[in-house]
């Protein structure tokens, strides 16, 4: 008789003489299910429940080995416990916060300790077995995901976990051991490991589990075959919950990491997603999602049907209702944070600085008459970035331009003189209130984080902290952009690790240089720093919204928190309108409508703010156009 074993992470399927000449039994196997012809043994690499029954459900009279017995009965099992698990999982959900009791984690320190609102998602993903956690960004995912961890590890209740696999953004590795650390007072270095390609070279990555009890992956490497491969002997011979973090990451469906997670989900004991934004395009993004929750069951249906489905807004809605008790959400109201101070300071531009910046914007309205010229929003967007650059310090338009490749033609401006006049050492207006800024706070050693979107601005406030009235205050600063290694693996001697840990650390190291696009997740600096100062902003909510999160989260002290941002006014007239003041204006509307998001328990969605990463045409558009708009008012009468 025909019999199906489990091998080393492989299904191993010998079949007897009557089958192997049998092709409507062979051709299903080899051309539908994949399996490969080994020394006379059909092989296949994928071992989950659901590939096991259709193999029975092809072979007549298949025998099978205890472990595939096991993975199906661990299936039968879950699929069994689904409805209860549903609904238990909506009666935590509708029991208020205040009913829950406080109750300690296995593994934490003395004295470390759960928050009240914090209590509810601990309960309700270690009841549902396999959850989401959508609470908002500065929420504490990390320390709720971990206590869910430590539970049904010491809880040993069916299904039984052992270890922990992380899979994240590189950004959140540094978070999870630090706040590992915290938690149970071990040191990280002992218990936690990153996979790498060493790991995989050596081809020990399923043996990690014997000497860490959590390994940290990030994206990239789940969409690589070698590492997937390796990753699901790794879960096959252990019990390991697996955690997505930032699961947004994986939203689309054909992605080579949407894919590696899917690939990955048959083979977890359990598993949790966390994110603050599960839909930054919307409805279609929950399907990979909730597929890793629940690769077995398919619980929203085939992609293209799932697709079909949310295209009504009726559809939407049976969506979020049947999810709503697989999921929590603590919102921004629950968090009870501190208040916080916003500063604007003007910054009166330069003589030379505001003929440039009069110019570029004369030049945007006149271009734009010509109709053809504007037809792609990318070249509209770029004559809006070198407005800001004029705004900001108008050196940037003779530099490379980190956002294109191209730069402003000059030779359409008459500003070449202009510009050289900054090449030989005049100030911009931003630049000179920032000096004298830095003069007063610098001396008080208290540690502030600079907001830079230009490399070149960056550079320019790291040597002006080192020269003239800084060079004997012994100010130590870090710097962080798109072009810093990443951690001590990659240069041991400058990465963003170590700045960021030298900053949180060293009593003298008090300045941080940041660009909010190389700064935007995974990172807490709320404990050591209270004050931020922002010399640019851009339209992209995301950066300006996450930015501020940094400094204000869970353990913010009251009145702690001040925002400084430099605005660029003209000579004369302060009340007069620049590029600052409209980039100012969109911000606070979709940070409006981002806050009501925040505050939403549910899943709701406004379509203007859910892209944390881009903003979306129609915002763009918006953006470009109000700007234009009053552009085109301030030279009403000029235009031809």
């Amino acid at each position: 008789m025909s019999q199906l074993s489990y091998v080393s992470g492989e299904l191993h399927l010998q079949l007897d003489d009557s089958h192997k000449r049998n092709r409507i039994i062979l051709s299903p196997l080899k051309n539908t299910i994949g399996f490969k012809e080994r020394e006379g043994i059909l092989v296949l690499r994928k071992s989950d429940a659901k590939t096991i029954l259709r193999v029975k459900k092809i072979v007549p009279n298949l025998i099978l080995d205890k472990k595939c017995e096991q993975i199906i009965k661990e299936y039968r099992e879950t699929e069994a416990n689904f409805e209860t698990l549903l609904e238990e999982g909506r009666k935590i959900k509708e029991k208020p916060d205040a009913e829950f009791e406080d109750f300690q984690v296995p593994e934490f320190d003395s004295g470390k300790k759960l928050e009240p609102y914090q209590l509810k998602p601990v309960k309700h993903a270690n009841t549902v077995i396999n959850s989401a956690n959508f609470t908002v960004p500065g929420g504490g995912k990390t320390w709720m995901a971990l206590a869910t961890y430590f539970l049904a590890k010491a809880e040993g209740k069916f299904p039984i976990v052992n270890n922990l696999l992380v899979i994240c953004p590189l950004s959140a590795f540094q978070v999870w051991e630090e706040e590992y650390g915290i938690i149970t007072g071990n040191d990280p270095k002992q218990h936690i490991v990153r996979i790498t390609k060493q790991h995989l070279e050596r081809a020990i990555i399923p043996l990690l589990p014997q000497r860490s009890e959590i390994m940290l992956i990030n994206y990239d490497k789940i969409g690589d075959r070698r590492f997937n491969a390796a990753l699901q002997i790794l879960l096959e011979q252990n019990n390991i919950f697996v955690i997505l973090d930032e699961s947004h990451k994986i939203k689309t469906y054909d992605a080579e990491r949407g894919i590696g997670a899917r690939d990955l989900a048959p083979f977890a004991k359990r598993r949790m997603i966390l994110t603050g934004t599960p839909m930054p395009n919307f409805h279609r993004d929950l399907w990979n999602q909730f597929n890793f929750l629940f690769p077995n069951r398919n619980i929203l249906g085939h992609y293209e049907s799932y697709l079909r489905k949310i295209e009504s807004e009726q559809g939407q809605k049976d969506v979020i209702e049947f999810l709503w008790p697989l999921f929590t959400r603590v919102t921004e109201h629950q968090l009870n944070l501190p208040g916080f101070k916003i500063t604007e300071i003007p910054c009166t531009m330069t003589s030379f600085q505001e003929k440039i910046y009069e110019t570029i914007a004369w030049d945007i309205v006149q271009n734009f008459q010509n109709r053809n010229m504007f037809e792609a929003l990318s070249d509209f967007e770029k004559k809006m970035m070198y407005l800001l650059e004029a705004s900001t310090d108008p050196a940037l338009l003779e530099k490379d331009n980190q956002y294109y490749e191209d730069l402003i033609d000059l030779n359409d401006i008459p500003v070449d003189d202009w510009l050289k006049e900054y090449g030989k050492g005049e100030k911009s207006g931003k630049m000179e209130v920032l000096q004298k800024l830095l003069e007063n706070l610098v001396p008080k050693r208290e540690k502030i984080i600079v907001w830079c979107n230009f490399t070149a601005t960056i550079e320019k406030v790291e040597d002006m902290l080192k020269k003239g009235v800084f060079a004997n205050s012994n100010v130590q600063t870090r710097i962080i952009n798109g072009e810093i290694d990443k951690d001590d693996a990659t240069n041991p001697e400058e990465n963003k690790e170590k700045s960021l840990r030298e900053f949180k650390t060293d009593p003298n190291c008090n300045i941080l240089i940041a660009n909010p696009a190389s700064l935007a997740e995974s990172v807490s600096l709320h404990k050591v720093c209270h004050k931020a100062i922002y010399v640019d902003r851009t339209y992209n909510a995301a950066h300006w919204i996450q930015s501020k999160k940094r400094i204000h989260r869970i353990g913010t002290k009251k009145g702690d928190t001040e925002y400084i941002i430099l605005k660029s006014k003209y000579a004369g007239d302060d009340k007069a309108i620049t590029i600052d003041d409209k980039i100012d204006e969109r911000l606070n509307k979709k940070e409006k409508l981002q806050n009501e998001f925040l505050g939403d328990p549910g899943l709701q969605v406004n379509h203007s703010m859910l892209d944390w990463s881009k903003l979306n045409d129609s915002d763009a558009e918006e953006d470009y156009k109000g700007l234009l708009s009053f552009l085109r008012g301030k030279f009403d009468g000029q235009t031809n």
